[in-house]
């Protein structure tokens, strides 16, 4: 989901679009979490539902 701002989040079940910071993932945060990953190589998955 993207917020008004334009920061992209990652959405949970119980994720409450008008409250993003403080109920989804913000992408950001995964993309910092892989790059100061030490692994030459990283796989994510992600598990989605259509909407």
């Amino acid at each position: 989901m993207k917020s008004e701002s334009g920061e992209q989040f990652f959405a949970a079940r119980n994720t409450r679009p008008n409250r993003l910071g403080s109920t989804a993932v913000p992408a950001d945060f995964v993309q910092r979490c892989m790059r100061g990953s030490r692994s030459r190589s990283i796989v994510l998955f992600l598990d989605c539902l259509p909407t």
